[in-house]
C-alpha cells in the first residue's frame, strides 16, 4: 500500500499536501521504517496514502478513516473514490505485469498483490461485505454494504432472510419504501 502511495496519481485530495502528524500515522511511519523503508522513500503523503488504503480496504468507514487520520469532511469523496480507484489502476497494472511474467516476483508475492488487490476492488477483506457486493444490487454499494452487516450483526449472507422486510426498511427511516425494495432485490438474487 505504501509503494502505491509514492505514485504520482496518488498526491490528491488529503494527500496532496504533506500529511498531519497523528499518532495513526505515527505508526505506520514506524512500522515502514522497522521493516526498512529506504530513507529516500519515507514520504508522509505515502504513508497517509497506505493507512486510508489498508483502512479502506479492510471495510472501515469512512468516516472513521477521516476521524482516524485528522482529515476533514471535503476529503469524503477522495477516500470513498478517488484514492482507492486510482491504488486499483495502479495495482491492477503491477498484478498484469507479474501475470505476464514481466515482473519477476514470487509466487506468494504475486497472489498478495492480487489479494490486496480484491479487498481493494471490494473495499473491504469482509468475505460477507463481498458477497453482498457481488449480488449486484443497484442499490448497494460499499457503505451500504457495511452499514447492513454493521447494524444488522449478519454473520452470513443467509441471515439477511431473518431480517424481514419490515424490519429493514425502518432502518433506513428516509428511504423506507427504497429499502424495502432493496431487501426485496437482495433477496431475490439469493434465491
Amino acid at each position: 500500500m505504501y509503494l502505491i502511495g509514492l505514485a504520482h496519481e496518488m498526491k490528491i485530495g488529503p494527500a496532496a499536501n504533506q500529511a498531519k502528524k497523528s499518532d495513526s500515522l505515527s505508526k505506520i511511519k514506524n512500522l515502514l521504517e522497522r521493516n526498512g523503508a529506504p530513507e529516500m522513500l519515507r514520504d508522509s503523503r505515502a504513508f497517509l496514502t497506505a493507512g486510508i488504503l489498508y483502512d479502506w480496504s479492510r471495510g472501515i468507514d469512512t468516516e472513521a478513516i477521516m476521524r482516524k487520520f485528522s482529515l476533514s469532511q471535503d476529503n469524503y469523496g477522495f477516500i470513498e473514490r478517488d484514492i482507492p480507484q486510482n491504488a486499483i489502476w495502479i495495482l491492477g497494472f503491477l498484478v498484469h505485469c507479474v501475470r505476464e511474467n514481466l515482473i519477476p516476483v514470487s509466487t506468494a508475492i504475486g497472489l498478495g498483490m492480487k489479494r490486496m488487490l480484491d479487498y481493494l476492488q471490494a473495499g473491504t477483506n469482509s468475505d460477507l461485505i463481498r458477497g453482498i457486493l457481488a449480488l449486484g444490487v443497484p442499490a448497494v454499494g460499499r457503505p451500504s454494504a457495511l452499514a447492513i452487516v454493521d447494524n444488522f450483526a449478519l454473520h452470513e449472507l443467509g441471515d439477511m432472510q431473518k431480517i424481514g422486510v419490515s424490519i429493514f426498511g425502518r432502518f433506513f427511516k428516509e428511504k423506507e419504501a427504497l429499502a424495502r425494495g432493496v431487501y426485496r432485490s437482495i433477496l431475490e438474487k439469493l434465491a
